[in-house]
């Protein structure tokens, strides 16, 4: 079974990658900043999928990327699925070595493009 951290503030989509997610993965969901990076820090994940503007006093994706930089294995696949392009640019720089994959949710709130066919081949 594979292990993902889930790292977005927005409920909505919680639901909506869980939705689609194989049952070969295993979810945690970190609603803001703080909590993927204690999950982070506390165990290895197969599997990361980033948001980058977290609406909370405890960060951003990029405080989250350096945490993921500093602990998680290059091996683990990472989705980028922020709206903030130059935010997840910056994402993506803290993060080289590691695999990324990005694509952003729409304004209308509908998944970001490749998602659950991105997941199905990860399971």
């Amino acid at each position: 079974m594979k292990k993902l951290l889930l790292v977005d503030d927005e409920l909505h989509r919680a639901q909506s990658i869980k939705s689609v997610m194989p049952s070969e993965i295993t979810a945690i969901w970190a609603q803001n900043a703080g909590l993927g990076i204690q999950a982070l820090r506390a165990e290895k994940f197969d599997i990361l999928l980033l948001d980058h503007d977290l609406y909370h006093e405890s960060g951003s994706g990029e405080d989250v990327a350096k945490v993921v930089a500093e602990t998680q294995n290059p091996t683990c696949k990472i989705f980028i699925h922020s709206q903030n392009e130059a935010g997840a640019n910056a994402m993506r720089q803290l993060l080289s070595g590691f695999e990324i994959s990005r694509s952003a949710w729409d304004n209308g709130q509908r998944m970001a493009p490749g998602l659950p066919e991105w997941l199905k081949a990860q399971a």
